[in-house]
């Protein structure tokens, strides 16, 4: 079964650091199901926030997150809103 996905592109100027990525994995763990965030043909696991860093995700970067299952959307809506927010600090 092909998972649905929500596409985003990073436009935080630091990107994805330490801090961006234990915020997404905070979220991640709420969920019933897996979370994953994917960029090019990598994929991590949301809620580890070492797996997220792993990505090397800069400003610009474009990523797909998604779920194992689909009513984990609300948690996948959630970090994407997180990522849009430039991570609730606006520089």
């Amino acid at each position: 079964m092909e998972q649905k996905y929500t596409e985003a592109t990073i436009s935080y100027e630091a990107g994805i650091h330490a801090r961006p990525a234990s915020q997404i994995a905070e979220i991640a763990k709420k969920a019933d199901s897996a979370i994953y965030i994917q960029k090019d043909n990598i994929i991590a696991d949301a809620s580890s926030v070492t797996d997220i860093l792993m990505l090397f995700c800069p400003q610009g970067s474009k990523i797909k997150v998604f779920a194992d299952n689909p009513a984990d959307k609300i948690i996948v809506d959630e970090i994407i809103k997180l990522i849009k927010s430039d991570f609730s600090e606006k520089i």
